[in-house]
């Protein structure tokens, strides 16, 4: 809970900042755990860079009649510079973050998005805790050349909502049963190496607050007919939580085991509230749901016992049902990194600092 703490204490500080990414990962002290299956690399110090692209999709469809000869659905886009930076790890911390000053991204043809980013995750191979916080600002609609296809086709232009914004807060908790053979951290970290191919059933529990709001109607005018009752909506929240299971593999393979492929799938059965608001209306509608959403992370790359090169992406979905209007929000972090393991003598300042309360309470 303390851990938690910290994070929304960094968050209040850097949500003032127009653009941000870090990262940081607190591992737990490793276990007993078969060291012929995975390998620890906690006694070394480790640096390289990063290089990071996240995006943010809102998709809408509509299961009602509508009177357009072209396909109304929605395909909004937020996305940042791919952007570059540097990481450090060293026992228990690693910190992850950018070299630019803004992750934001401005583009003739898609308009501006702004972003703020800030992940912890905390735990080790046995459990994962995962606070997150994104938002984003600024879309364009994908689907612009559907309903507007005479002017994208000329001027390559789509269709922009400067005001539409997303905020996401997310707590992820995530149990690996067979975490004495299998090293979820060996898939998207680089504190860890995979020897032997494993894999483990895996237990998780979430919490989110989705908050989707523009100072206009969401949809384009040129669509707006389609979605019938909600063609003003202009704001809609979806909290809630929920559990699942799910598995995760790490396949190891080459000539000297250095290659690696890992899948976790976890599908999550969620209980949501949703609330929706209609522009120049009082008026709320609010319902509760059930409802599926995947969570599927995806790495792969080399991993070897002193250079790695990994790369990783993660696909966080919500979804819901409103008036026969199917809306649907995901994030997508994709992450690729290149270091190198130093080796090195834990400093004595240091050791004292692992005597320390401070210290046990990372």
């Amino acid at each position: 809970m303390k851990k938690l703490f910290l994070f929304f204490g960094i968050l209040q500080i850097l949500r003032a900042q127009e653009g941000v990414d870090i990262k940081v990962q607190v591992n737990k002290s490793p276990q007993k755990f078969d060291t012929t299956c995975y390998k620890s690399f906690s006694d070394k110090l480790i640096l390289g860079f990063t290089e990071s692209y996240k995006s943010y999709g809102i998709t809408a469809h509509s299961k009602r009649k509508n009177p357009y000869s072209y396909n109304p659905d929605i395909n909004y886009i937020a996305e940042s510079k791919v952007n570059y930076g540097a990481l450090i790890s060293y026992d228990k911390l690693s910190i992850e973050f950018a070299f630019s000053s803004s992750i934001s991204m401005n583009d003739s043809t898609k308009g501006k998005s702004t972003i703020k980013s800030l992940a912890f995750s905390f735990g080790g191979n046995k459990f994962l805790i995962e606070p997150s916080y994104y938002k984003f600002k600024g879309f364009y609609d994908q689907n612009t050349g559907n309903y507007d296809s005479a002017a994208y086709k000329k001027t390559g232009i789509y269709f922009k909502n400067p005001s539409l914004q997303a905020v996401q807060y997310k707590l992820k908790f995530l149990y690996f049963f067979n975490y004495k053979r299998y090293a979820n951290r060996a898939s998207s970290s680089y504190s860890y190496r995979q020897l032997k191919t494993k894999g483990s059933w895996v237990f998780a529990a979430q919490g989110f607050y989705n908050d989707v709001s523009t100072d206009s109607s969401l949809w384009p005018t040129k669509v707006a007919l389609a979605y019938d009752t909600l063609r003003n909506l202009n704001h809609f929240k979806i909290y809630g939580g929920g559990v699942g299971f799910g598995y995760g593999f790490n396949w190891v393979f080459g000539k000297r085991k250095n290659l690696f492929l890992s899948v976790i799938a976890v599908g999550l059965l969620n209980f949501q509230e949703q609330e929706y608001n209609l522009k120049d209306s009082s008026f709320i509608i609010k319902e509760q749901k059930f409802s599926i959403s995947p969570d599927i992370r995806i790495s792969g790359g080399y991993n070897a016992k002193r250079f790695f090169f990994i790369v990783s992406a993660i696909s966080d979905y919500n979804a819901m049902l409103v008036r026969r209007t199917q809306l649907q929000t995901v994030v997508i972090p994709v992450s690729a990194y290149l270091g190198y393991r130093f080796n090195m003598k834990m400093p004595k300042l240091y050791k004292k600092f692992t005597e320390t309360k401070l210290y046990n309470w990372l």
